[in-house]
């Protein structure tokens, strides 16, 4: 059965041109080594401009279920590049707006 992922964060004041520029950096490292990111269906990044919190970025990424995500998360965290990614990623962001849901077809 199909999974979402839903996360939304805030990046810090100042920092959002470095978070477009790490994903950017990011998006480009995984079209060249494709296996990375075998389980994922679709990836959206989305920048929410209605609503509170106006500003959060969204992601939404689509996967078969949720064993692929899991095996995903394996596999990303051997990958020393996209554990750099991560890392950098997670000092932009405020950590206190950070959620993540899951979500399948209900009908």
């Amino acid at each position: 059965m199909t999974v979402i992922m839903v996360g939304t964060r805030i990046v810090k004041s100042g920092q959002r041109g470095r978070h477009a520029e790490l994903w950017r950096r990011f998006l480009e490292y995984v079209e060249g080594n494709p296996e990375l990111l075998a389980e994922i269906r679709s990836l959206k990044l989305y920048i929410q401009t209605n609503g509170s919190p106006s500003g959060a970025i969204v992601e939404v990424v689509e996967f078969d279920s949720l064993a692929g995500k899991e095996a995903l998360d394996k596999r990303l965290s051997r990958d020393a590049e996209c554990m750099k990614f991560h890392d950098e990623l997670q000092l932009l962001k405020d950590q206190a707006t950070v959620t993540m849901y899951a979500w399948e077809q209900y009908l």
